[in-house]
């Protein structure tokens, strides 16, 4: 960097600027003598007083050392993480656990630039300038862009110099640290700040090397873990990576280990830890642990940067919860000795107050809030998710806000605190308690790592804490002027806005899908906006993905969903089945204390009837209904924000799922092979939306928008929770290519599907008519009843019984037979049970007042609400009565 100013010689001691100049001609650092380099042949000028010497710091330049090696000079130019304009620098440092790294660097020589931000002054060794050069090329970035902006970097090499800030006076805008001594660091740690800097930066730096990873394209998790991973893994780990891949090792380098493969060369930086090869064709890249292992995945499951970060956390590989959670500045000291419930009063008052150490716009905890209803403190986390505290957990938030300790006096007199490390259990459960209860905690309705709607038809898009619409937006530093560019949704959507809206996402994420018909696409459509409306309701019915062949895009579909809604591929598995219900219930709590939101079945069994109690009650429950007991604890959470979907072939819909399941089935594609498919609108879907989410999720928030604000009456198709009138809802104001409106094309034939499906039909349809077409209305005993169940009909046969009537033993006698008849059919009175189009009910009176245990039985029918009557057209049941 050059100033642009420089000492004049007459303020100067002449013999202390002589004395300097040769000092830098004796480093190798360029001398500037009235704005022209000095070359290192040239003598020295004479200084007078007509002479202005520039002191600069050349970047081109090196400080030998005894050992041959050189160090190179670096500055770091970004904000001050101290002052307002360096909270985001200061979040991403928490985040990145750089603290320590950062904390050195600020201590060394920094300057105040005039544009607010630091110069930190740093120096880099390298064997060579070969070397040096690898190692910056190895960087993620060198500089940070915001909206097109550069508003940090590294400088390095070319015309850029590094030089000391000097003001108009001669002095120093010197921050902290000594003139001319730069900070030493490593090459892992000048790459921890390139991380760092691509960490804020909302588009990739085209002057660095090609890379197949960008932290903009995964979640901020998979980024996480990636950085730990390259940090952790050794050169034995890169040239094992290296070896799989087919690398061969060919000598020693100047900066590292050599490698070729077929024409191209590679060398190891084993300081740097990364591996740059193509350099020698025009073709450079660079690559670090993670990438290498994720050329050569260790098992073959591992198909993304999302499932091999998950591999490296579950096989211990990577700690990911290093980070301590704690609040931002210093903790609040409160006194031991006092009354118990000011001490209580006190942490709530701290814990109220604190802000988090990683975003300080974002309170340490809120109170979510179900349907007006605190379900108790949550705190959000660096991917946005929401975790529930509980009464085990309550102490290190409260530790995180505050220490609780002894004031003392030394014996010198000087005023000390004495911190103590175990929360009495008394005072714990009083702040729990108290935080549990309405208006103790900021509350909190809505939260999102993207822009949120609200039931009001309000969009939420600033980052941080909304209260009047109690949302919380908690969008990456990176992502921020990204969303604030590409997500634009209008106050008012017009219906030709909501139309287009539509159109576009109908037109680029599912026209790759071969779909059986075009309710299914549309019922696809509908599965796409509740994944990304899911805050907007308070439940969900089940999505189920089916069809006839493998590789149809089953998984693919559900998984655009979930990449849509939240960003990230993640779900919580489970298995279909009742013997897997308890499974099945401690993965939904674990989902439900890490806020995910979705609980997925990948694979049901080919032909499988679906079957198991937890899922069944998940898509008619509303949230905040239910609540589900922590493993090993007395807590519970509460069931809410979950979608749950399932994948499979031939599935068929068994007990209730058939009236809670919306089905999307993909068609056959005939004798050809799926796989084997070419020509898609985005070969990569997860790419194209990770490229373009913030304007996809804006296009599905308009659609939603505008039925918001234009609110249509909808069926609630058999579901208590408002999902039916905010999805189907605004999808009955847009239409599909046909002109069919998309709530009519994917809800048509969906209460004939369920009679179809319903398996009281299967089991007690038969009968149910056999005997209604026998005697019609006409109220008969459980003995009689068995006994015209065994009689043969004219022209048709004896139906076959439900299996809870076939297993009563004819061996009993006549009168045990009748009441075993009864019990058994206890179990669907009063059930509408369809059958061949017909709804049959089988219907129980008391034979007298005084009886309770003796009952006369009935059957009624009817076809689309109106009462079959044997001999007679059939009428209104209303008018029947």
């Amino acid at each position: 960097m050059n100033s642009g100013n420089t000492i004049a010689s007459e303020s100067l001691d002449a013999l202390r600027v002589k004395r300097a100049m040769e000092c830098l001609r004796e480093h190798g650092l360029t001398v500037s003598v009235d704005g022209a380099t000095v070359a290192p042949t040239d003598a020295l000028p004479e200084v007078t007083a007509e002479t202005q010497v520039g002191l600069r710091l050349g970047i081109q330049g090196r400080v030998a050392r005894t050992d041959e090696s050189f160090v190179y000079p670096v500055a770091l130019r970004a904000a001050d993480v101290n002052r307002a304009n360096g909270e985001a620098l200061s979040d991403a440092v928490a985040r990145a656990s750089l603290s320590r790294l950062m904390t050195l660097v600020d201590a060394g020589w920094c300057e105040d630039l005039p544009d607010g931000r630091r110069l930190r002054l740093l120096g880099v060794t390298a064997r060579n300038d070969r070397e040096y050069r690898a190692v910056l090329s190895s960087l993620a970035t060198r500089r940070t862009l915001q909206d097109g902006t550069v508003i940090a970097d590294i400088a390095v090499g070319g015309s850029t110099t590094i030089a000391p800030t000097i003001t108009e006076t001669g002095t120093h805008r010197l921050a902290s640290g000594e003139v001319g001594v730069l900070t030493p660091v490593t090459h892992g740690e000048l790459a921890g700040l390139g991380v760092l800097l691509d960490n804020l930066s909302d588009a990739r730096d085209p002057r660095t090397a090609r890379s197949v990873y960008d932290i903009r394209a995964h979640d901020e998790q998979t980024n996480n873990v990636r950085d730990r991973y390259n940090r952790g893994a050794t050169t034995e780990d890169m040239t094992r990576f290296l070896t799989v891949a087919g690398w061969v090792e060919s000598g020693e380098g100047e900066a590292g280990r050599l490698f070729f493969r077929e024409a191209e060369h590679g060398e190891l930086l084993e300081e740097a830890r990364a591996f740059a090869h193509g350099f020698d064709v025009g073709n450079g890249a660079v690559a670090r642990a993670f990438d290498l292992c994720l050329e050569c995945p260790p098992r073959a499951d591992i198909t993304s940067p999302e499932y091999l970060a998950q591999y490296l956390v579950d096989e211990g590989h990577v700690a990911v919860t290093a980070e301590v959670f704690t609040r931002h500045g210093a903790r609040a000291e409160i006194e031991v000795q006092q009354e118990t419930t000011k001490v209580i009063s006190d942490f709530v008052t701290e814990v109220r107050a604190a802000r988090s150490a990683s975003d300080r716009s974002r309170p340490l905890a809120f109170s979510y809030v179900l349907e007006g209803e605190p379900a108790g403190p949550v705190y959000i986390d660096a991917g946005g998710r929401v975790r529930y505290w509980d009464s085990q957990s309550a102490s290190r938030l409260m530790i995180a806000a505050a220490q609780l300790g002894t004031s003392f006096t030394s014996k010198d007199g000087t005023p000390g605190f004495r911190p103590s490390h175990q929360l009495p259990p008394t005072v714990v459960q009083g702040v729990f308690e108290t935080l549990k209860g309405h208006g103790a905690l900021p509350p909190l309705h809505y939260v999102g790592r993207e822009p949120v709607l609200t039931r009001e038809g309000r969009v939420v898009s600033k980052p941080g804490y909304d209260m009047a619409s109690k949302a919380f937006v908690t969008l990456p530093h990176r992502d921020r002027t990204r969303w604030a560019r590409e997500y634009a949704v209008p106050e008012k959507p017009t219906l030709a806005e909501a139309q287009a809206a539509f159109e576009m996402l109908d037109d680029e994420l599912l026209w790759d899908f071969n779909f059986a018909t075009p309710g299914d696409r549309a019922r696809a459509m509908v599965y796409l906006l509740t994944c990304v409306g899911r805050p907007l309701l308070n439940g969900s019915p089940l999505f189920l993905a089916n069809a006839a062949d493998r590789g149809a895009g089953k998984s693919y579909l559900l998984l655009i969903g979930r990449l849509l809604a939240t960003g990230t591929p993640a779900a919580t598995s489970f298995r279909v089945g009742g013997f897997n219900d308890d499974e099945t219930e401690k993965r939904l709590v674990a989902l439900l204390m890490a806020g995910g939101r979705f609980l997925h079945c990948d694979e049901v069994p080919r032909g499988a009837k679906l079957s198991g109690l937890i899922v069944t009650e998940l898509p008619t429950a509303i949230d905040g209904e239910q609540e589900r007991r922590k493993l090993g604890s007395n807590d519970a959470v509460k069931q809410t924000g979950v979608i749950a979907t399932m994948a499979g072939n031939n599935v068929e819909l068994g007990g209730d799922y058939n009236r809670r399941v919306i089905e999307v089935r993909l068609g056959s594609f005939g004798t050809s092979s799926p796989i084997a498919r070419t020509g898609y609108r985005h070969p990569s879907l997860p790419k194209y939306i990770a490229e373009n989410r913030p304007m996809l999720v804006a296009a599905a928030h308009t659609v939603l928008l505008y039925g918001l604000q234009n609110p249509v009456e909808t069926p609630g198709y058999g579901f208590s929770h408002n999902w039916a009138a905010t999805v189907l809802g605004a999808l009955t104001h847009v239409t599909n290519e046909a002109g069919v409106p998309v709530h009519e094309a994917a809800m048509d034939g969906f209460f004939e599907k369920v009679d179809e499906d319903d398996e009281l039909g299967e089991e007690w349809g038969p009968l149910l008519e056999y005997l209604w077409d026998r005697r019609g209305e006409a109220r008969r005993t459980a003995a009689d009843i068995r006994q015209d169940a065994k009689s043969p009909l004219q022209g048709q046969q004896r139906p076959d019984l439900p299996s809870s009537l076939a297993l009563i033993s004819p061996m009993l006698p006549e009168t045990a037979q009748a009441t075993a008849w009864g019990k058994a059919m206890k179990a669907v009175l009063g059930t509408g049970i369809p059958y061949r189009g017909t709804r049959y009910v089988l219907q129980a009176v008391q034979k007298a007042a005084s009886s309770k245990r003796s009952n006369f039985y009935f059957i009624t029918a009817s076809v689309e609400g109106e009462r079959r009557i044997p001999g007679r057209a059939a009428e209104p049941e209303a008018a029947a009565a």
